[in-house]
């Protein structure tokens, strides 16, 4: 390549023949003509620096327009072969995948199934009821990316690519197309090193072409570099230099504008572009193989109406068994793509792909309204009719982001051009006449990915820190939700972890790793394309390569991971303390704790990726860290199975209730009191006229000494209730008379609450609301029956009102007096007598008692 007028590019070793000579002179001629065409010398690399005048301002370099042949129709081209059905293997065809489809459909069933036990078994969590709902309507917009990507495992994609036969029988012949296809191969750049770029240029050059075929590349440099123009300068003339586009100010998508500017110089305004004008595009660091335009350009012949061909990327500097960044994506290229194949859905990735000319013209160039041109160019071209097909086969290789810095700033530009088209009314896919729904939804659903990972990252992070700081479990855990969980976590990754190699299971997990890594990422791309939503300018920045990428600090993007890392484990060791300490071992605290070491795998590796090494040490440890994660999820299953209540006594709860309630009672206690601990207490409390006060139950609580008036009353109701509604209920626990005593003793004691004023009638009720001084008795740290301080009593109502305490006794003594008609009679009279006047009371005067005029308290010893 240094020598002056070698201009045919050559591997290193390879005989040059007096072929290559004659080809040789060939190229050097058109070569002459091109730059003839460019207003440049024709002379040699050091006559073409001597001769170059002074330059006065700055040179433009342009493409040499396309000179179109005359035709009616832009998308036919004048055919090689004529026989059409030749060609019909190139056209998409489609097999079942029935293993896929199985999968599939057991997905399916297993969240109706778990939908269903969520919403009828799992939610009965009292005020905690809005986590609950909150957490499982997370679950569906995660379901929902799962079905998504399950419906590209239902069909296989069936490609074939056929040569001809020798010419003398032996060995394989030459791959015949049917159109003179002739590839425009662009490489965009900035300031990527020449090095990068003589790598990708010398590959597009050497890379076969079938029979027929022509190619030209351009280097399509906004950097404007004199050394990458002079070392094209010194290759064939079918390498050509484009250079001298000014960038508008703040623009948007620069490797855009790159494309569209060569295209505009290839293809001025009006000129009739057949079909057999291809444009293809490399990335500066996508070295092709040489096989790859022999794979890509027949598929072209699959229809007119094919507008692009596809192909994956790799990287050469990326360790598989070490990908925490997800770059080499195999989820992406072995499992969805082969999918939107079928389905007919163009997933552009922006390099490595081909394009027709006049499919790209007709859509308005590579698109410039967004940062992930890709993406948004392969929806522009669904909307026009054009198809797209992809071929299954790693024919180029780049270079990943290697610095942290790199990694997260690709992924953030990713994100927010996603977000800009769909927050943009006239781009988003939802809102394209032009599409099915079927591709709206399609195009909608990386958006939606993004959303989902934002979302529910950070939320299935927090749940465990919730539960064993605080407490709360977003389910309520029973046989019920051990099976549904059990059930739809199968089904969950029999679907995330369908493969077609072993191999690729560790790459799956790479890309959930990668997905907890990035949410804060993606919740910064929201904001800013949100923002940029009114007037907030977003800027294109490149992902830089070789000796240009960022070297300065990753401390900026680790703080979330590492904050993340250190809640987790802190969390993690509360949760162990609470297990080994803990009187039982609960199901929702065990699960926590191991929830707890999944979450903190992936930010562990960042931190490590980053502050320790990269190396050999980091392949170990993600292998380690794949295995753990998955021995957290069946452990976690196990712990539902294992430690769920296995029966929930009812007859047990109702007697505990009923003992619970013995203990709480206050007064002269009957005999047969079940609570051996507990004797009489407060004997000597009196209440207005010398009114006897005793009885009833404490409060509870920091001031458990008081007795209130309001709470027993919504008690006893709802005891009594309970008894009228479920007689057999209580009989089959064998708690029917205990109970009843129960409400009776709180019953009384609500009518010793009741009193009149001065005068008689119900206008003049007063009801003692509280017996008990809240503050006395929040330092009191003693037995009820060891209490000695005086109890002070509190009233309300009288001529102020006090409806709802009211209206809540007539109902616990009307309730009370239903449960005991058959037995007392006399009893059931009185409580009903004094229900009816509690209520005559509460509806008469309509105040609610609390409020500072309708309170009269009322402070008197006891003694």
């Amino acid at each position: 390549m240094g020598a002056p007028g070698d201009a045919i590019p050559s591997e290193p070793g390879r005989q040059v023949t007096s072929e290559d000579n004659v080809e040789r002179n060939h190229r050097e001629a058109e070569k002459n003509a091109t730059k003839a065409s460019l207003n440049l010398p024709t002379a040699g690399k050091q006559d073409l620096e001597a001769a170059a005048p002074a330059v006065t301002g700055p040179k433009t370099y342009k493409a040499p327009a396309f000179d179109a042949p005359d035709s009616e129709n832009p998308k036919k081209a004048a055919p090689i072969l004529e026989s059409e059905a030749e060609f019909v293997r190139y056209r998409r065809q489609r097999t079942v995948n029935w293993m896929g489809t199985s999968v599939f459909v057991f997905y399916i069933c297993a969240f109706g199934f778990y939908l269903w036990i969520r919403i009828s078994k799992t939610l009965d969590l009292g005020q905690y009821l809005p986590y609950g709902i909150f957490v499982l309507f997370v679950e569906c917009m995660g379901a929902t990316t799962v079905v998504l990507y399950g419906t590209n495992l239902l069909w296989n994609p069936v490609n074939e690519i056929v040569l001809q036969e020798s010419e003398d029988g032996i060995g394989p012949g030459k791959l015949k197309v049917r159109y003179p296809y002739h590839v425009r191969v662009l490489v965009p750049c900035y300031k990527e090193s020449l090095e990068i770029l003589r790598r990708t240029i010398m590959a597009a050059y050497d890379a076969q072409l079938p029979e027929g075929c022509h190619r030209t590349i351009y280097l399509c440099d906004d950097g404007k570099d004199p050394k990458k123009r002079k070392w094209v300068d010194s290759l064939a003339a079918d390498v050509v230099y484009v250079s001298g586009r000014k960038r508008a100010s703040g623009e948007m998508n620069g490797k855009s504008g790159n494309i569209n500017n060569v295209c505009a110089q290839l293809y001025p305004p009006g000129t009739r572009v057949p079909g057999s004008e291809l444009i293809c595009v490399f990335d500066a660091d996508q070295v092709a193989s040489k096989e790859f335009f022999m794979k890509t350009i027949p598929m072209f012949d699959g229809g007119d109406d094919v507008g692009m061909v596809l192909s994956p990327q790799c990287f050469h500097n990326l360790n598989l068994h070490s990908d925490i960044f997800n770059h080499s994506n195999v989820h992406f290229w072995e499992y969805m793509q082969p999918g939107y194949d079928t389905l007919g859905f163009i997933s552009c990735t922006g390099t490595n792909f081909l394009v027709r000319s006049n499919a790209l013209l007709e859509v308005g160039g590579s698109p410039q309204y967004t940062l992930t041109e890709d993406f948004a160019l392969g929806m522009e071209m669904k909307k026009y009719g054009w198809h797209c097909r992809y071929v299954q086969e790693y024919l180029a290789i780049g270079e990943a982001p290697d610095q942290i810095r790199n990694c997260y700033q690709q992924r953030s530009r990713w994100c927010k051009g996603h977000f800009q088209i769909a927050l943009n009314k006239e781009r988003c896919p939802l809102l394209q006449k032009r599409l099915s729904w079927g591709m709206r939804i399609l195009y909608m659903s990386g958006v939606w990915s993004y959303i989902v990972g934002l979302t529910s990252t950070p939320t299935f992070i927090v749940i465990p820190l919730v539960t064993i700081w605080l407490g709360v479990f977003p389910i309520v855990v029973s046989w019920w939700a051990a099976l549904g969980l059990t059930i739809y976590f199968i089904a969950t990754n029999a679907v995330l972890y369908y493969i077609k190699s072993l191999k690729h299971i560790e790459a799956l997990w790479f890309a959930n790793c990668a997905n907890q890594l990035l949410f804060y990422t993606y919740i910064k791309a929201f904001w800013r394309a949100l923002n940029s939503v009114f007037g907030d300018k977003i800027q294109f920045k490149t992902t830089l390569k070789g000796a240009s990428m960022l070297m300065n600090s990753a401390f900026r993007d680790l703080w979330v991971p590492g904050l993340c890392f250190v809640l987790l484990f802190a969390t993690m060791i509360a949760g162990l303390i609470q297990l080994f300490t803990g009187s039982t071992v609960n199901s929702p605290l065990a699960i926590s704790v191991v929830w707890c070491v999944y979450n903190a795998l992936p930010h562990f590796l960042v931190l490590w990726y980053v502050l320790v090494s990269k190396g050999i040490s980091l392949q170990y440890l993600c292998r380690f860290c794949i295995l753990l994660s998955f021995f957290c999820g069946s452990i976690a299953v196990g712990l539902i199975w294992g430690l769920y209540p296995r029966s929930y006594s009812f007859k047990d709860a109702l007697n505990y209730s009923n003992f619970f309630l013995d203990a709480q009672k206050v007064g002269t206690l009957p005999v047969d009191n079940p609570v051996t601990w507990r004797s009489d207490a407060m004997t000597s409390e009196i209440g207005p006229l010398d009114r006897d006060i005793t009885g009833g139950y404490l409060q509870g609580g920091s001031a458990g000494n008081l007795k209130m008036t309001h709470p027993t009353a919504f008690s006893i109701a709802l005891l009594a209730w309970g008894l009228v509604q479920f007689p057999s209920g209580y009989e089959k626990a064998n708690a029917t008379q205990d109970t009843m005593y129960q409400v009776r003793w709180g019953a009384d004691y609500l009518m010793k609450m009741i009193g009149h004023g001065s005068g008689t009638g119900a206008g003049n009720l007063e009801i003692i609301y509280q017996v008990g001084n809240y503050t006395t008795d929040q330092d009191y740290w003693g037995r009820p029956e060891d209490y000695t301080l005086d109890r002070p009593y509190y009233v309300a109502g009288a001529d102020t009102g006090a409806t709802n305490l009211a209206a809540t006794m007539a109902s616990a003594l009307a309730a009370t007096a239903t449960v005991w008609k058959s037995s007392d009679t006399t009893y059931y009279t009185t409580l009903m007598t004094a229900a009816v006047e509690l209520y005559t009371y509460a509806t008469k005067i309509l105040n609610p008692y609390g409020s500072i005029v309708s309170c009269l308290a009322i402070q008197a010893p006891t003694s």
